[in-house]
């Protein structure tokens, strides 16, 4: 990752964003930039050591977690042990070192992890969907760590999109993000409480200058969960450039707007 991507990085979590990332060589690589402070650690060594198993910290939100940690035997020697500054410890390994931060200020919240989440072993307890999900809890701020969405007294709903950021052609990297969307059931009726729908759902992409990028949804739908794909172009179908772009999802008098990044 260059200057001109960890930019785009700083701007968005300056803007209110929440970002998780992981990289075994992000303390390595970062840790003289701007950048890494974002994440309130400290890098401490490259670590050359089997880290085996990775320890939950009690007392914040992976609790008691354990998990084997495989992966290829290279990457398994040079994760980067980091600690935190400013930030919570949440994952620790054999050898007292630290390996996952959690950090919250005024405008963002970041979570930083050098062993990747593939190399995660799931066991009887814990799997890596249920991580994630506390990861997503806590970056999001919501109270119950799952990934259900709550029926609430709207019309709509819009969730969280997924990966954030993605890179539509990166080598490895996912071609598109996912943003989901509810539609409830309770208030999907007319006033005097008809079954069915009238109002049209909009899900669109624009760009920070308030320019439409793509429509992506522009229907009635039925209540219910809905899952629609980006895969970072304009209307045209050409990509776009890399950047913060907003998701705007709007149903009748519901209109609610979230930020994604894409980077290429």
């Amino acid at each position: 990752m260059g200057a001109p991507q960890r930019q785009i990085l700083i701007d968005y979590l300056d803007n209110g964003g929440r970002l998780y990332i992981e990289g075994s060589d992000f303390g390595f690589n970062h840790c003289s930039t701007t950048f890494f402070s974002y994440f309130g650690c400290n890098y401490d060594a490259n670590v050359t050591a089997n880290i085996s198993t990775m320890y939950g910290v009690s007392g914040t939100f992976t609790g008691d977690m354990e998990f084997a940690f495989v992966t290829d035997t290279d990457a398994n020697y040079s994760v980067d042990a980091i600690s935190a500054s400013t930030g919570t410890d949440i994952f620790t390994s054999a050898g007292a070192y630290n390996r996952a931060v959690a950090h919250e200020s005024r405008q963002y919240k970041t979570i930083c992890s050098t062993p990747s989440l593939g190399g995660f072993v799931n066991n009887n307890d814990y799997t890596r969907a249920i991580l994630m999900g506390q990861y997503l809890a806590y970056l999001t701020g919501s109270a119950t760590g799952t990934s259900e969405l709550n029926i609430v007294s709207a019309p709509a709903e819009l969730g969280n999109n997924f990966p954030n950021p993605f890179n539509p052609s990166g080598a490895g990297r996912s071609p598109s993000t996912t943003i989901s969307f509810n539609l409830t059931t309770s208030l999907r009726q007319g006033s005097a409480g008809q079954a069915g729908n009238t109002e049209n759902t909009e899900l669109v992409i624009y760009n920070l200058k308030g320019q439409k990028v793509k429509t992506l949804v522009d229907e009635i739908l039925p209540s219910g969960e809905y899952s629609v794909t980006w895969n970072g172009t304009n209307r045209d179908n050409q990509p776009v450039s890399s950047g913060i772009y907003l998701y705007k999802l709007q149903m009748g008098t519901y209109s609610s707007t979230k930020k994604m990044i894409l980077l290429r």
